[in-house]
């Protein structure tokens, strides 16, 4: 079973659109923003773009099953701003949601 000793905080994005269609504003927690889950850090690589190192750090997050997680929405938890690449429901009985994450700069 899983540990959910961490916690982390739900986010979604911008939703208001600047004079040129772009999206303009700050991301904003979600109403149940705070929730437990467990999370292992998978992998770390550094990929070299234009002679410059960029670290990336692909994490795995385990939460309880939320209905409104999507793609769209990122995840902080201790200061460290996730974005969610993919999304899995492992039992398909909505107990649990497996969210495969990378660290934003």
């Amino acid at each position: 079973m899983y540990r959910l000793h961490e916690r982390v905080t739900i986010q979604s994005p911008p939703t208001t659109v600047g004079s040129r269609g772009q999206k303009t504003g700050d991301w904003t927690d979600l109403y149940c923003a705070e929730i437990p889950a467990q999370i292992r850090e998978l992998q770390g690589r550094e990929l070299e773009l234009s002679r410059q190192y960029l670290p990336t750090a692909t994490i795995e997050v385990v939460v309880r099953w939320h209905p409104n997680m999507t793609e769209a929405k990122r995840l902080v938890w201790g200061g460290r701003t996730l974005g969610i690449g993919h999304i899995r429901n492992p039992d398909n009985r909505k107990n649990f949601l497996i969210l495969t994450c990378e660290e934003l700069k």
